[in-house]
């Protein structure tokens, strides 16, 4: 008897351990130049020692999906605009199209949107979870030298804003 609730709670356990675990899905909005250094980092990416820990304290476990070319119908560059500039009812719509959108990757929304913008050596990610009507948050970091390493530990924090509605 004591072997079968051995056995039982080590079942429990494992499968508990990896129930729920899965990485961000979020739509990318920026400019041409944000958009490339963003493909080379997700073709590039790498666990960075520096940033280990920044990523333990995250919800998700990294990026699993980011669109980046595909705009959800909907969008326009006027509404993110408004939405970024913290118009309430922009970042309501804006929240909408994301938490509905789905395809044959996605099939329950986008977590949020992040937008990235590099302006001089400077890149600036602005976070909006989908889930409570909040601001966007704006986060950035000089990114001149080891750029994907940087972009990398930026979109973590920026990502931080998406965990207390983040649900795997």
């Amino acid at each position: 008897m004591n072997v079968l609730k051995f056995l039982y709670l080590i079942l429990l356990l494992s499968a508990s351990s990896h129930a729920g675990e899965r990485g961000y899905i979020v739509f990318i909005w920026s400019d041409d130049e944000s958009k490339k250094i963003f493909s080379n980092y997700r073709n590039e990416h790498a666990d960075f020692i520096n940033n280990r820990q920044c990523w333990k304290m995250r919800m998700g476990n990294g990026i699993d999906i980011a669109y980046t070319n595909l705009i959800p119908e909907g969008l326009g560059k006027d509404l993110v605009e408004n939405a970024l500039s913290g118009n309430e009812k922009s970042i309501s719509k804006v929240q909408s199209i994301l938490e509905e959108y789905n395809d044959e990757n996605i099939d329950h929304g986008f977590d949020g949107m992040l937008s990235l913008e590099m302006e001089g050596d400077i890149m600036s990610v602005f976070s909006l979870p989908t889930k409570k009507l909040i601001k966007p948050l704006k986060f950035t970091a000089n990114i001149t030298t080891n750029k994907t390493e940087k972009l990398d530990k930026l979109l973590c924090e920026s990502l931080s804003y998406f965990d207390s509605y983040f649900s795997p």
